[in-house]
């Protein structure tokens, strides 16, 4: 049965601001099914982003070296070549958002589960580098889409979108929990049974029907009321596209691409961080490490969804900017250099890089849904997901270039810095968005 979605009357709203702001014709009920349902969502996010980059080490051994017969440095060069490859994917991924502005929002949320789920099996399957770079292309597809996060802009209270987006962001941490111990059990020094890790998300596939126990967004039913009410034709995707860039909006929207570019050029590298750790750490001291970086994390979407409520988006990525560099520098050369081994230390340095890059990247994210009306939301989020993709795509043939020329940990040392460049873009051209009504712009 459908969640109720009964009208909510004004002693329902109980007077207070934050109840006050809900979506026209959301109960509490149906509100709190809704979040409930993101929050799996995001677990599912969140364990199909994790998992392959939790196994890089057992891939490159089972699948390039053992399969392929390639050295260790070479197979280093080599999965980031399948990573760039699969990365194409993402560029897939930008017309999930393109036509959620024509056809909905909640169509594409059932899409992406479902393709996220399968691409889990094929990779948890994939016996060959061309099969697992397959499933890791569709992985990239629909992991990237995010539809839930511009359900949770369009439906969540104005005051509080920070902290609402963060609050479905700590539920997916669950999944990286999960992740984590069942990462203990099935990859060991002994053993790198990393198959049954990945199949876990095939989950997705069952996850993707209970969608149709949702409602399309307000915001979009109101926007396609109004467009039958007045007869007007359906949003036409490639010129939402051009309109993003027009007057006000495009003068918004720039340096949200801008950093969502730098986003994607810095996270190419984060992907192969467990190859490097395990190489001088060994698999358990690696599964304890990231593990303790998930509080790290958790603490991260705690801090930056109040913080970018209370201060603004702009400060959150500024401060991010600063921190994640300087943790970088030290995380890298202690643990490739100057052979730190303490894992609390160097959990504490890899958990403020993580921190710095959610700081960056989740403020820009909510910026950019912000910036530009209901009607363009989707194609704004499209082209964040490009310049992202763009970033991803050059930051991992950078990757490979400066891995094969110095070394893995270099590269992660030397791409990440450039979170730098954030700081004079938000600085000059940024504009603050904190507290605007969606409705509104």
């Amino acid at each position: 049965m459908k969640i109720d979605e009964k009208i909510m009357t004004e002693d329902d709203l109980n007077l207070n601001d934050d109840i006050k702001t809900k979506p026209k014709g959301r109960t509490k009920k149906y509100l709190l099914g809704l979040f409930i349902f993101l929050c799996f969502m995001e677990m599912l996010d969140t364990y199909t982003t994790m998992g392959p980059m939790v196994i890089v080490s057992s891939v490159q051994q089972e699948l390039y070296m053992n399969g392929l017969g390639l050295t260790l440095e070479q197979a280093d060069a080599a999965f980031a070549k399948t990573l760039l490859i699969a990365s194409i994917g993402m560029y897939v991924g930008i017309f999930t958002r393109l036509f959620a502005d024509i056809t909905g929002r909640k169509i594409w949320l059932f899409i992406t589960a479902l393709g996220m789920g399968l691409g889990a099996i094929i990779v948890g399957i994939s016996n060959s580098v061309a099969i697992f770079t397959v499933g890791l292309f569709i992985l990239y597809v629909f992991y990237s889409s995010d539809i839930w996060a511009i359900y949770v802009a369009e439906e969540a209270p104005k005051k509080k979108r920070g902290i609402y987006q963060n609050f479905v962001l700590i539920a997916g941490l669950l999944a990286g929990v999960a992740g984590f111990i069942l990462m203990g059990i099935f990859i060991t020094d002994e053993h790198q049974n990393w198959r049954p890790l990945v199949l876990i998300g095939g989950f997705g596939i069952v996850l993707a029907f209970f969608v149709f126990l949702l409602d399309e967004t307000a915001p979009f039913k109101e926007m396609e009321a109004k467009r039958k009410e007045t007869g007007a034709p359906r949003n036409n995707p490639f010129k939402n596209m051009l309109k993003v860039f027009k007057g006000e909006y495009g003068k918004n929207i720039l340096p949200v691409l801008i950093i969502m570019f730098l986003v994607g050029f810095t996270q190419s590298i984060g992907t192969m961080g467990e190859t490097l750790l395990a190489r001088h750490l060994g698999h358990e001291s690696t599964t304890i490490l990231l593990g303790l970086t998930l509080l790290w994390i958790f603490l991260a979407y705690l801090l930056v969804g109040l913080g970018m409520d209370k201060f603004g988006r702009k400060p959150i990525k500024i401060i991010s900017s600063i921190v994640g560099p300087i943790a970088v520098i030290f995380y890298i050369l202690g643990l490739t250099v100057w052979g730190w081994t303490n894992i609390l230390f160097l959990s504490a340095l890899s958990g403020l890089v993580t921190m710095a890059g959610q700081g960056i990247l989740l403020p820009n994210k909510i910026a950019g849904y912000e910036s530009v009306s209901t009607e363009i939301r989707g194609a704004t989020a499209s082209w964040m997901a490009f310049v992202r993709a763009i970033g991803n795509t050059l930051g991992l043939l950078m990757a490979t270039f400066l891995i094969e020329n110095l070394s893995l940990g270099w590269a992660t040392l030397i791409i990440t810095c450039t979170y730098l460049i954030t700081i004079p873009v938000t600085l000059l051209w940024g504009k603050e968005t904190k507290g605007i009504d969606m409705r509104e712009v």
